[in-house]
């Protein structure tokens, strides 16, 4: 039930934020990217796509 509860939050805020950003060309997916260079000013392309688990061209 916590997890159904959690996964149902998650989505809404992603829905949330997608459409907020759309205006900005921004998805979600990106967004957490942008955060994550925030707060990790001298990363690189493959820093973001070990931390995130993706291959380099996905972050590209």
């Amino acid at each position: 039930m916590l997890m159904s509860n959690l996964s149902i939050i998650v989505r809404g805020s992603q829905v949330y934020c997608s459409r907020k950003l759309s205006d900005y060309g921004i998805n979600a997916a990106e967004e957490y990217i942008l955060m994550y260079l925030m707060g990790h000013k001298d990363a690189n392309q493959k820093a973001v796509a070990k931390f995130f688990m993706l291959d380099k061209g996905t972050v590209a």
